[in-house]
């Protein structure tokens, strides 16, 4: 899915269901903050989490969450990834579901994939998620009910 198309998602979404929205979401970083994150995490972050960041901000986001780059946020993706780095093993957290697991992209040579994994906090390993992207992490997790 490209980034047009789950922007429509997310506007219908609201439309239909704006109390879905009602959290106030983190705020959207400038591209100098995505530089220093992804010089600070070491990694090229996907261009889907860039271009989802830019949009939206980030924090809460319907049904979900997605770590952002607000300073003080408490879904700040630079210190969760440092709170959890025993749990990172390479990858790079950007999302939880409140039960303990995470969700995060696996980082190859410095790039993050798009594909989400998940991290089980029960058998305490990582597993594929099944999303293929953020877009579609996000359509299934955050915007279904």
């Amino acid at each position: 899915m490209n980034f047009e198309d789950f922007k429509k998602y997310v506007c219908d979404a609201k439309s239909a269901h704006p109390f879905w929205f009602d959290f106030q979401p983190d705020d959207a970083p400038d591209q100098d903050s995505l530089a220093r994150a992804e010089r600070l995490l070491e990694v090229r972050l996907p261009q889907e989490y860039k271009n989802f960041l830019l949009q939206y901000g980030g924090g809460y986001f319907a049904f979900g969450n997605v770590f952002s780059l607000e300073a003080g946020s408490e879904w700040n993706l630079i210190d969760i990834n440092a709170e959890f780095a025993h749990l990172r093993a390479g990858r790079v957290l950007i999302s939880e579901n409140s039960n303990g697991d995470f969700f995060g992209f696996d980082v190859r040579d410095g790039v993050c994939q798009s594909e989400l994994c998940f991290w089980d906090h029960l058998d305490e390993t990582w597993k594929p998620s099944g999303y293929a992207d953020l877009y579609e992490y996000l359509l299934k997790v955050a915007l279904t009910n």
